[in-house]
């Protein structure tokens, strides 16, 4: 049988992937952090106990052994998979937010040696409309919720697109209908839950600082007071930088990629906020986040903790922004 290696910064992105190439099969999950791969390799040809077809989940890859003997004990398990085995590598690659292990893991030798060991390799990312469409989807057939397109985008957006926080949201909606019933979404109710979504403080931060509403201060200490930290901040800061930059310097900015499929409300927003900008300090609001970016990748913050030290880089940036 086949193996696998898939890459995602979304663990339920991997596990439906996961369970689309197990076939149903038995699936045992493994953690490499906890396995013994020599021990793996002699389970692997031992017969499931209630199906002949299996399907072995080794999560993780990024904790196991560097050297020339692991790449050895992968190639080997890779040739040697039973015909009704099915062998699956994966990694989350967001490494919760810390950018130096994330490159170091791109980089390495191990990715790279497993990549071609491996029959079929695949990276998972939603972006767009494939997220929107995945939303209306998950909603549809796991929680019986029949999402608007609207509806879907703001969710997105409010999760910073992560599909493991809007299954939760999607959870949430879904408790407060009837059972085996699929009905769509009222608009308050799908308003109040949305409103109380993880990500939305910081969701509602960036959208603070693109409008340079000076509310983005009290928001960051909300976030950190939360004990959320910031994540992916900095992408999404630039992204939405680069947004308005493409809304103030194209005039046929909605005929972009990153613009086709995008919600009317989003754009209103992004149209807004842009009014605001002049290009060149949009410019130097990008020069502005790379920086802050990069003293987080190397450590250079201080604090006495390292959420305190990431809290006073946030807001030492958002100082240098609303005052460009």
């Amino acid at each position: 049988m086949p193996s696998y290696f898939f890459t995602s910064q979304d663990d339920l992105l991997l596990y439906e992937e996961t369970e689309k190439v197990s076939r149903g099969s038995e699936l045992e999950t493994y953690y490499c952090q906890d396995v013994s791969l020599a021990d793996l390799a002699r389970d692997i040809t031992t017969a499931g106990l209630f199906s002949e077809s299996r399907a072995l989940w080794l999560k993780d890859v990024a904790n196991l052994p560097k050297g020339k003997r692991t790449h050895a004990r992968l190639k080997a398990m890779c040739e040697n998979i039973p015909r009704k085995t099915s062998l699956i590598f994966s990694q989350n690659t967001y490494f919760g937010g810390d950018y130096r292990k994330a490159s170091d893991f791109r980089s390495s030798t191990l990715r790279k040696n497993l990549q071609q060991t491996v029959d079929t390799f695949k990276e998972i990312s939603l972006k767009g409309k494939a997220l929107r469409d995945w939303t209306l989807n998950r909603a549809l057939k796991h929680h019986g919720l029949k999402l608007t397109s609207s509806q879907a985008d703001r969710l997105s957006e409010a999760c910073l697109q992560l599909p493991s926080m809007m299954d939760s949201e999607l959870m949430k909606l879904s408790l407060l209908r009837q059972e085996d019933v699929e009905v769509p979404v009222r608009e308050n109710v799908f308003s109040f839950v949305l409103n109380r979504t993880l990500g939305q403080s910081i969701r509602d931060l960036i959208d603070a600082v693109l409008a340079r509403d000076k509310r983005a201060f009290s928001l960051t200490q909300d976030v950190f007071r939360q004990q959320e930290t910031a994540g992916r901040l900095f992408a999404d800061l630039y992204r939405g930088f680069q947004r308005l930059l493409a809304i103030r310097s194209d005039p046929q900015y909605r005929s972009r990629p990153e613009f086709k499929g995008m919600h009317q409300f989003v754009q209103r927003k992004l149209a807004t906020a842009a009014s605001r900008w002049s290009a060149p300090a949009i410019i130097q609001a990008l020069t502005a986040i790379t920086d802050a970016e990069f003293r987080q990748r190397t450590n250079r913050i201080m604090g006495h903790s390292p959420q305190t030290a990431e809290r006073n880089l946030v807001l030492l940036l958002l100082r240098q922004l609303l005052t460009l």
